[in-house]
């Protein structure tokens, strides 16, 4: 093959693992070339810098330029901006680190466990694993998949990072640890750090220098908020360089609105009752569909489909349900759960298929803001006697619900970040028409 061949399809293998398009075959042979080759590799650093300055300086050039080609960028559909950032971030690791051969030059440093609800996947752009818990890995990216799902990373000094949610980490660690949280949610516990070498955290709008504390972090492209429960945690938003420190108990937002001052405040708990409100359509990032009431019909949330993880044959998990709170950057837990309490749910099955395969998810926070777990209830829909119109009412105790995690044994004095009335098997036409949780 001529260079110039060698060069062409290179570019091109290179596109489609932007693009996320990338079968294994052709990943197979990119991780070839890259590694015959030291221009093959220059060329992938080089190629792949282009997606990474999207994510790294789309700040910088937001404030000084008006929308030009990097801003205009950033207005590509959802769908294909994905993929791109989660390169980019991948890239700013392996740039850090220098190329990483088959034989694994890095000493891993990284242990995961607890990999529950979901699926854990990891790559350095040219290897690329399924992680199950126990495993040494490398730096690189690791992808949590699922709304449910959680997973922990462990690193060598004890140092421990939560990821939970639809969640993409990339992990550098050469002496100082950086992390780069492309979307989603982390919650850390950092040993204290060598002097001079903080644990470092990067997001589309902050960043962030950890000696030693313990501190949650939600971020999206927009919006990144930061609880630090012990210690503090220095932040800044790059939209304008404003630094500030965030202590024990308090909460920052950063942004891209630099006209406001960059805020800390303390951090409050949430009421210990709460009831549904569906007196309005709610927000757009609640799984489900909005039923206007109507003179037959109370208003009424439809269960939707949404992804689930993966599984054992890689295959997706669909499941369907109605996601009331949200854990995307800003959303804040919006109940706190007490020994005693009860969440009163009143639904129907238009089907009378999988009716026994109902049951309640609530994903919840400490009083901290860190990742408190995520518990399970079954529904017992046969038991519940239904009206007239086929409404039944579930009055479910805190401490019916299981956890998805050995390590988070209870939902009590826990806040609710959402919680998830579902069905695991088929659509049965679950809807939902009010939803309480009251206190002992």
């Amino acid at each position: 093959m001529t260079a110039a061949a060698a060069t062409d399809e290179l570019d091109a293998l290179l596109g489609q693992l932007v693009d996320d398009l990338i079968d294994d075959r052709e990943l197979a042979r990119l991780e070839d070339l890259l590694a015959q080759s030291a221009e093959s590799r220059r060329r992938y650093r080089t190629f792949m810098a282009l997606h990474a300055a999207l994510h790294w300086d789309y700040a910088a050039a937001a404030r000084t330029q008006p929308e030009d080609g990097i801003t205009a960028a950033l207005r590509i559909p959802r769908r294909r901006r994905w993929p791109a950032l989660a390169a980019a971030a991948v890239l700013l690791a392996m740039l850090g680190l220098g190329w990483w051969s088959r034989a694994g030059a890095t000493a891993s440093v990284i242990t995961t466990s607890e990999v529950a609800g979901g699926v854990l996947t990891w790559t350095d752009g040219a290897r690329h694993r399924v992680l199950f818990g126990g495993e040494s890995q490398d730096p690189g990216q690791f992808r949590l998949e699922g709304a449910a799902a959680s997973a922990t990373l462990r690193f060598r000094d004890g140092s421990t990072v939560i990821l939970a949610g639809e969640c993409e980490l990339t992990v550098d660690d050469d002496g100082q640890k950086r992390l780069q949280l492309v979307a989603g949610s982390l919650t850390a516990e950092v040993q204290p750090q060598p002097a001079g070498r903080p644990l470092l955290v990067r997001t589309g709008t902050a960043a962030l220098e950890v000696v030693g504390t313990r501190f949650s972090v939600t971020a999206n492209a927009t919006l990144t908020t930061l609880d630090v429960e012990h210690g503090r945690v220095r932040l800044e938003r790059l939209v304008d360089g404003q630094v500030t420190e965030v202590g024990a108990k308090q909460t920052a937002v950063a942004s891209l609105d630099a006209a406001t001052a960059l805020q800390v405040s303390t951090r409050t708990s949430p009421p210990t009752s709460w009831a549904l409100d569906l007196g309005q359509r709610p927000p757009a990032s609640w799984v489900g569909t909005y039923v206007a009431p109507t003179p037959a019909l109370p208003a009424l949330l439809q269960a939707s489909p949404y992804f689930a993880g993966r599984s054992a044959q890689d295959a997706p998990l669909t499941h369907f349900g109605v996601r009331i709170g949200s854990g995307e950057a800003g959303a804040r837990p919006f109940v706190h759960l007490l020994a005693g309490s009860h969440l009163i749910l009143r639904f129907r099955t238009t089907r009378a298929d999988g009716r026994g395969h109902v049951d309640v998810m609530v994903c919840t926070h400490t009083a901290s803001g860190a990742f408190g777990g995520t518990f399970t209830a079954p529904v017992p829909v046969e038991q519940l006697s239904a009206d007239a119109s086929g409404w039944r009412t579930a009055r479910l105790a805190v401490e019916d619900f299981l956890p998805m995690r050995p390590s988070q044994p209870s939902m009590i004095d826990r806040d609710a970040v959402f919680i998830l009335p579902r069905t695991i098997t088929a659509q049965i036409g679950l809807e939902v028409a009010a939803l309480t949780v009251v206190p002992p």
